[in-house]
């Protein structure tokens, strides 16, 4: 009888040690999501500053060519 008792003790010990590297094992695995999900929001923030960046350059550029053109056609006309 004392021997199945320490038995059945030995092996809630194994089980709650079990349960504990288990969530241990969980909340590591936890952390590396957040952290590569954290990472992936970061580069997807990074890309769309850069492509609001780059349409505004791009409208800034296209504003600038409208207006050149602009000045070139009054010129033409000016020397016509």
């Amino acid at each position: 009888l004392d021997r199945d008792v320490q038995q059945q003790t030995t092996r809630k010990q194994e089980c709650e040690r079990f349960l504990q590297q288990n969530q241990n094992d969980l909340r590591a695995t936890e952390r590396d999501l957040e952290r590569v999900t954290r990472s992936c929001k970061d580069k997807q923030r990074m890309r769309e500053q850069a492509i609001r960046t780059c349409q505004t350059s791009a409208s800034q550029v296209d504003r600038r060519r409208a207006a050149q053109t602009d000045i070139d056609r009054q010129l033409s006309e000016a020397q016509n």
